[in-house]
């Protein structure tokens, strides 16, 4: 193959992500909030995220750091992205919203020193998701140069990458999609031409019964699922067709990190904080007997479980001295956990669908109980007798083990009271962002990223809670809202709503399920007078 020049890739990427740019998503695990708890939880001190100066790197439309300016004026934030198109988009849909401390800005990050440098003191937070891997080494090093000269001293830095071992399956697939689309230059008849191939590729391996045959099956149909979705065509085009996606071990991105006097913190799950082990005993016998370091560690849990995807938090490496690892009753205290468990037959289903077992059911009822208003530790250890202490503080941490939502600070529950709460002015802005666009470049979210797939008829109904409205105003409003744009509501059996009296009773419904919504995304505030 003919080598391609760093500047032919940028080029080609830019014009890629101008022409087929993804929907700008907000992801959890990249929250400002998430990242300043980590920093808590691990005894570092990291700015309050709420008075923080925070930098995305390929931030396209904004839509991962605009839900967090929406909450947050005091924040000054900063996204930074090689395409003109999705900066242009994203400020235009940051000056409709009305926000004034968020602006995106189109520069390629080996070139942005100087930019970066007019914000005095550094960044507090710096958030680089789904770009490391895909950009070619001049670029990673940028990143990393970006984050040492430009982080502030207490600062935390996300950045997420594919890894080996378990990429090494999925190159296989994206190989092949390259062979078979190599004829072409654009994007779309690349995508064709690849996915046509994929239909062939997979039914000759059905004949295969091998090892090697089920798993490159496995990861086709994990590509063929995403052509269902509305934006699986960008999502292919970016992870399997562009000009470079290179995964690497864990250990060669922590030597990398050295280089620019700085050093992993832990992953943004918090698996090697909480879950430090592969589980079986062999393997963690091995690991004891041969002395692992804890980077050796991370990487011998990684070739274990097929890890195919990081996402590290770095700071400075004199701040990391600074670290506690070894995790308490204080450390864990410091934390806010937000979580509501389905029970499901003989378990417990948390909202990420992971199931928790029923052990602690009488911890995970009190977090129904309480839900959407945060937890603490202190909180329920002050609520329960003594012998079962030690069994909150488990159950505890076997929550937080299983990707629940933790914040450096509490939630508290609003529930809209005419006259007392209503919807926040900001947030209200920026619903009408979605009420009034066919096509939004954005996905809505909260303040902690947590996103809302809603409907316009949800939108329109969400707009109504401004505090004046009663539940009835709010109710007719929607029915006529449904009569005027000939709106059929249907049951979640996806059967019509036929009837005066029926439809009365739907719509009541309804409203309360928004309202319960709203509460749970934590878009209401109360009015002070």
């Amino acid at each position: 193959m003919n080598e391609i020049s760093n500047s032919d890739i940028i080029s080609q990427t830019q014009s890629s992500y101008d022409e087929y740019g993804y929907i700008s998503s907000a992801f959890n695990f990249t929250s400002p909030l998430r990242l300043e708890a980590i920093g808590r939880f691990l005894s570092l001190s990291p700015i309050r995220a709420s008075d923080a100066k925070i930098l995305e790197i390929g931030s396209s439309y904004g839509g991962n750091i605009i839900p967090f300016a929406l909450h947050n004026p005091n924040a000054t934030i900063v996204g930074i992205d090689l395409s003109q198109v999705q900066v242009d988009a994203g400020n235009e849909i940051i000056n409709k919203i009305g926000l004034k401390n968020i602006k995106l800005i189109q520069k390629d990050i080996t070139q942005s020193d100087e930019i970066l440098s007019s914000y005095g003191g550094g960044f507090d937070y710096i958030i680089c998701h789904g770009v490391y891997s895909w950009v070619p080494k001049n670029v990673q090093d940028a990143i990393l140069s970006t984050i040492k000269n430009h982080m502030s001293p207490n600062g935390i830095a996300f950045v997420s990458y594919n890894t080996y071992p378990g990429w090494k399956y999925i190159e296989v697939i994206k190989d092949f999609m390259f062979f078979a689309s190599r004829k072409f230059q654009d994007p779309a008849q690349k995508l064709k031409a690849s996915l046509d191939a994929l239909q062939t590729y997979k039914a000759t391996l059905q004949n295969l019964d091998t090892l090697e045959g089920k798993m490159c099956l496995k990861w086709i149909d994990h590509v063929l699922s995403y052509t269902k979705t509305k934006h699986g065509s960008s999502y292919i085009i970016h992870e399997y067709l562009e000009a470079i996606n290179e995964p690497f071990y864990f250990t060669n991105f922590a030597q990398n990190l050295q280089k620019y006097n700085l050093e992993y913190l832990s992953d943004s799950d918090l698996n090697d904080i909480l879950q430090a082990q592969t589980g079986n005993e062999q393997a963690d016998e091995y690991a004891k007997q041969n002395n692992l370091d804890r980077i050796e560690q991370e990487q011998f849990i990684d070739f274990c479980t097929q890890r195919t995807f990081r996402q590290s938090l770095i700071v400075h490496q004199d701040v990391y001295n600074n670290a506690k690892r070894d995790i308490g009753v204080n450390e864990v205290s410091k934390l806010y956990l937000i979580d509501y468990f389905k029970k499901d037959k003989a378990t417990y289903l948390n909202l990420e669908n992971r199931q928790m077992g029923d052990t602690y059911a009488w911890l995970y009822e009190m977090f129904n109980e309480n839900f959407p208003k945060s937890m603490s530790l202190a909180e329920i250890l002050n609520s329960i007798p003594s012998q079962n202490k030690l069994a909150a503080y488990l159950g505890f941490i076997h929550i937080l083990s299983n990707h629940s939502t933790f914040m450096p600070k509490p939630y508290e529950c609003i529930r809209y009271e005419v006259g007392k709460t209503r919807l926040k002015p900001a947030v209200k802005e920026y619903l009408k962002y979605f009420l009034h666009n066919e096509n939004p470049l954005i996905i809505p979210a909260n303040e902690y990223n947590y996103t809302w797939h809603a409907t316009k008829l949800e939108f329109y109904t969400a707009l109504k809670f401004d505090g004046k409205n009663s539940m009835l105003d709010i109710k007719n409003s929607v029915e006529k809202y449904i009569k005027t744009n000939k709106i059929q509501p249907k049951t979640q059996d996806d059967k019509e709503i036929k009837g005066a009296k029926a439809l009365n009773e739907y719509l009541i419904n309804y409203v309360f399920d928004i309202e319960n919504k709203l509460a749970q995304m934590y878009f209401f505030e109360k009015i002070y007078i």
